[in-house]
């Protein structure tokens, strides 16, 4: 089992396009059944950063050869509305711990 990890900063407003990208539409069966969970999780401050990870269920020569399918990784048409990364975000401050 393996564990992918994407994170990255949407454009605003573009969250729906970008579940709907990750809809395996029309991918084989043998596909979408070796991914066994797919999790999404936004950021509560900035509901445009987005973590996504999943749980692959096979060796990591697996996952390249599925990740070199058309479409499968290309953030040029899988995901066309986040950002680019130009640099990381500044840091926010974090609230005193109680007490």
């Amino acid at each position: 089992m393996i564990c992918t990890l994407t994170a990255g900063r949407l454009k605003p407003g573009a969250y729906d396009a970008f579940r709907e990208a990750w809809d395996p539409g029309d991918a084989p069966a043998e596909v979408i059944g070796r991914w066994k969970q797919v999790y999404h999780a936004r950021d509560v401050t900035d509901p445009d950063v987005v973590i996504s990870f999943g749980m692959f269920d096979g060796s990591l020569d697996e996952l390249r050869e599925i990740q070199q399918q058309p479409g499968a990784a290309d953030p040029g048409t899988r995901r066309p509305q986040c950002r680019p990364r130009t640099a990381p975000p500044p840091p926010r401050a974090r609230p005193a711990p109680p007490g």
